[in-house]
């Protein structure tokens, strides 16, 4: 930005706000629209499952053909996924009981979220450090995509438990407030 002026500065951030502006308005516009549909289409375990699923495949892409191209539709996959993966995140709290729903979702977003975020920039940042030049890209994607695999297997084992306590809680009457 230096090298270049202000010209250099004001022409990128008008062009960032411009990209940001379009991944935006298209995940309002695949909320409005489509979301509902895909989820009733797809279930919920599925559609939460889609967003590790296509987060790996852009990984792949950024990690081997990196570029303005891959990396815009990397960032527009990832808001269109990101949305539809927390509709369905947020309508599976109903398979908990209704008297210990709240108390799951404090510990959920209020300790685990947290922590994993606290973990990830530990771990990007020890990368960083140790770390130079190419390797430093490589490393961070390959930590990012074991991280997107591990989190498609941790959905993957979840599905499952999460169909047997939808049917139990809807056979047993435990949602009744």
């Amino acid at each position: 930005i230096l090298v270049h002026g202000s010209d250099y500065a004001s022409n990128l951030a008008h062009d960032l706000g411009l990209l940001h502006t379009i991944f935006n308005g298209g995940a309002l516009v695949i909320q409005l629209i489509f979301a509902s549909r895909i989820i009733s289409s797809l279930g919920i375990a599925s559609s939460i499952f889609l967003h590790p699923i296509v987060t790996v495949l852009n990984l792949f892409v950024l990690t081997f053909k990196y570029g303005f191209f891959s990396a815009a539709i990397t960032k527009g996959s990832f808001e269109i996924t990101n949305l539809i993966s927390t509709n369905a995140y947020n309508s599976s709290y109903y398979a908990i009981p209704h008297h210990i729903r709240d108390d799951v979702k404090e510990v959920l977003q209020g300790i685990f979220k947290p922590m994993g975020a606290i973990f990830g920039a530990i771990m990007i940042m020890g990368i960083s450090f140790f770390t130079h030049g190419e390797m430093k890209i490589y490393s961070i994607n390959i930590f990012l995509l074991l991280t997107a695999l591990i989190m498609a297997f941790v959905s993957s084992n979840l599905s499952k438990r999460y169909t047997d306590m939808s049917e139990q809680n809807l056979s047993s009457q435990l949602d009744l407030p």
